[in-house]
């Protein structure tokens, strides 16, 4: 009977895997519509899910409240422009965000446009960011919605093309951490893991890494959580990947975590959790106004600073 259980063990593994799958999708203004543009490619939950928290609860509420404008000159970013990534243990969303308006001038919301890959059986998260670029300047250089409903189309394919590429090999972890200025055992170094041990503390216990990235995520009542990290703005997902690294077993398996990314500014914001919009008044919001990690003033026992130190020269030396 060992074959019989052979070919059992076999059929089981071949029927639990899941073939994999690229969408890409649109949301926000556009010139080419007089409000939001149509949802164009939502055509998944974790898309749908985008819109709904990213957007319209997230964005909405902060412009809704006016929390942006309400800070003082030189404090708010100028323009939305970021990278996204927003995972779980079996999606990935990567997207990208710019100023934009709609055909009547309206400037406050901007465009989003995002990959979907999911259950993606390469390891790691493949390069979208040049058919992001792409799509940008192809979006920002027409008035015409069926130009827009083109791009996304065409870009639903080139995402299938990249579904299961090789994500970009990595920097040595220490060679990386120095191009951030992050040096193990100095102040910095140190706030920023206290800061992480202290903000995902107790992330396990709220269950937060058995939800996922779709419309019941908006049911989940625990309280996420923010933190702003050092990260080289001309290469997002290097950062990101270097980050999810770091914070290792402090956030659980699967629990949904989003990265944002701007442009020309040296820092990422994470967010583990559901976004709100009290947690994605990041996206605007200048070092002044948001402090990143280690320049908060605190001070740290000598035992919590040869914790951080050490738990740096383990991570670093593990590239």
């Amino acid at each position: 009977m060992a074959w019989l259980n052979d070919i059992g063990t076999k059929l089981g593994s071949f029927i639990g895997k899941r073939p994999g799958a690229a969408y890409f999708g649109a949301f926000g203004k556009h010139p080419g519509w007089n409000d939001h543009l149509d949802d164009i490619g939502l055509d998944t939950e974790p898309l749908i899910a985008a819109k709904q928290y990213l957007y319209v609860q997230g964005i909405g509420g902060v412009i809704d409240a006016g929390q942006w404008e309400a800070l003082p000159e030189g404090e708010a970013l100028a323009e939305f422009r970021h990278i996204f990534v927003w995972m779980d243990e079996r999606d990935t969303l990567i997207g990208k965000l710019w100023s934009s308006s709609d055909g009547k001038g309206r400037t406050k919301y901007p465009m989003v446009v995002s990959a979907h890959f999911t259950f993606r059986n390469a390891p790691g998260i493949p390069d979208a960011t040049p058919l992001l670029n792409r799509i940008e300047e192809s979006c920002r250089a027409t008035t015409s919605p069926e130009d827009v409903q083109r791009f996304i189309g065409q870009a639903r394919g080139a995402a299938a093309q990249i579904l299961e590429a090789p994500a970009p090999l990595p920097a040595p972890r220490a060679e990386f951490a120095r191009a951030l200025g992050i040096e193990p055992g100095s102040e910095a170094a140190a706030r920023i893991a206290y800061c992480v041990e202290n903000h995902f503390a107790d992330l396990e216990a709220t269950g937060v890494g058995k939800v996922r990235i779709n419309l019941k995520l908006g049911q989940f009542k625990g309280q996420p959580q923010h933190i702003r990290v050092p990260s080289d703005p001309a290469q997002p997902l290097a950062s990101q990947r270097f980050w999810r690294e770091f914070f290792g077993g402090n956030i659980p398996s699967g629990a949904p975590q989003l990265y944002i990314a701007p442009a020309s500014s040296p820092w990422l914001d994470i967010i583990v959790g559901l976004p709100t919009a009290r947690q994605l008044f990041c996206l605007r919001a200048g070092e002044k106004a948001l402090p990143l990690a280690h320049h908060i003033p605190f001070n740290l026992p000598d035992t919590a600073k040869a914790a951080a130190a050490a738990r740096w020269q383990r991570f670093l030396g593990g590239s």
